[in-house]
């Protein structure tokens, strides 16, 4: 379960809102705590399964050690959309990082991906003391993926591509959705994500931590300890790979009960059809769903 924006489609919103009030809790797997106080708003539940859904790339298969050569800058990566809540956690670290290179230390920063907001992080860089520390790499194929983020010494985002990254044993800072400022949610093994999957979506009551102390840190550090963060960050995403995830799917589903919703008419599915399609004519884009 994840949210749905009324604002792209009404009809959508509201023919979800009626499924998730008929249907019993221990129906529903939620992929982060958001999705969580986001359906007790609409109907509580006392039965909570909080989960994500398996990846192809989730595989062990893909680790590899990050190895950091000394003397040279630390290299930060960001792969995404670039839509606005992610774009605002891109502009954060380009300041940071630009206030830490004219302190005297060495980083490099390439971002990946392309999107409606991509204009903001030209703009940005071209204000910045240090832009030539700064890349946009434009779009990276998924085969490639792995590849290339096991290249660089930090991972800087949110969503399935942090899992990944954690995954390939590189050290990863989970950003915060639309969080502007030099904020984040720190490490991504500082969390339990076998009973509360976090990577990136704002919720209330978790630990935040400010980047440029993390980096400052991380900076200093040398090889063995940058590795071990690497391997801490890559054993904390035990809950994430396939066959655990698959394995409590199934036995959720195994236990769930048939939902019984016939309310969605014609006229609704047309509603939501022309909705979309007007929301999309004019920019709004349905990012959560």
């Amino acid at each position: 379960l994840t949210s749905l924006d009324s604002n792209y489609s009404r009809t959508k919103t509201k023919v979800f809102r009626e499924i998730i009030d008929v249907t019993p809790g221990s129906n529903i797997i939620y992929n982060s705590p958001t999705a969580v106080n986001a359906c007790q708003k609409i109907s509580f539940k006392d039965d909570i399964h909080i989960s994500v859904a398996p990846l192809d790339f989730l595989s062990t298969s893909n680790t590899k050690q990050n190895v950091h050569r000394e003397g040279t800058p630390v290299k930060i990566v960001t792969v995404g959309r670039f839509v606005d809540f992610k774009v605002c956690t891109i502009l954060a670290m380009l300041v940071t990082l630009d206030n830490l290179i004219s302190s005297g230390k060495s980083f490099e920063y390439d971002i990946y991906g392309s999107g409606p907001e991509e204009h903001q992080i030209r703009e940005k860089i071209e204000l910045l003391r240090n832009k030539e520390k700064f890349r946009i790499m434009g779009e990276l194929p998924p085969a490639k993926l792995a590849d290339v983020i096991s290249l660089y010494d930090v991972f800087f985002g949110m969503g399935t591509a942090v899992v990944q990254a954690a995954m390939l044993k590189v050290p990863s800072i989970i950003a915060i959705q639309y969080e502007q400022d030099d904020v984040c949610y720190g490490y991504f093994h500082k969390h339990d994500h076998a009973t509360n999957p976090m990577f990136g979506d704002r919720t209330e009551g978790v630990p935040t931590e400010r980047i440029s102390n993390i980096l400052d840190h991380f900076y200093s550090t040398n090889n063995e300890e940058k590795n071990a963060i690497g391997e801490a960050c890559y054993q904390a995403t035990d809950s994430y790979h396939p066959g655990k995830v698959i394995a409590k799917f199934e036995e959720i589903s195994a236990n769930a009960k048939i939902i019984n919703y016939r309310k969605v008419s014609f006229f609704d599915l047309l509603f939501i059809a022309i909705e979309m399609r007007i929301s999309r004519l004019i920019g709004i884009e349905n990012i959560q769903a």
